[in-house]
């Protein structure tokens, strides 16, 4: 049997019931402020069981990132300044799941 006929056959027994594991998300997200931003990302953190997430280009800091990130299911954070309104990226992570230490971050 052809290795693409396996896979089609795997993708339509495949039960949503069933959460694959992801335990890393990497989301180029212009839209933290939008009002689904942080319910998709409890969705996804979820269902998941994502243990770190990084988000790119956010447009967001200062006060503003602090109220997304209180509302968000992830205790470690640390985030890089943004150049005017370009950039920003949140590197997000549940301490219970995962140990970080930030070295260091540049522009």
């Amino acid at each position: 049997m052809s290795s693409k006929r396996t896979f089609a056959q795997e993708c339509e027994s495949f039960s949503p019931s069933l959460s694959p594991k992801m335990n890393i998300l990497i989301w180029n997200c212009r839209g933290p402020m939008t009002p689904s931003f942080c319910s998709t990302t409890h969705d996804l953190t979820n269902f998941h069981s994502l243990g770190i997430v990084v988000i790119t280009e956010n447009r967001i800091s200062g006060s503003k990132a602090g109220e997304v990130f209180r509302s968000l299911p992830f205790d470690g954070v640390h985030t890089t300044d943004l150049i005017s309104y370009a950039g920003g990226i949140w590197l997000l992570w549940q301490k219970k799941m995962v140990g970080i230490d930030v070295l260091t971050t540049t522009e």
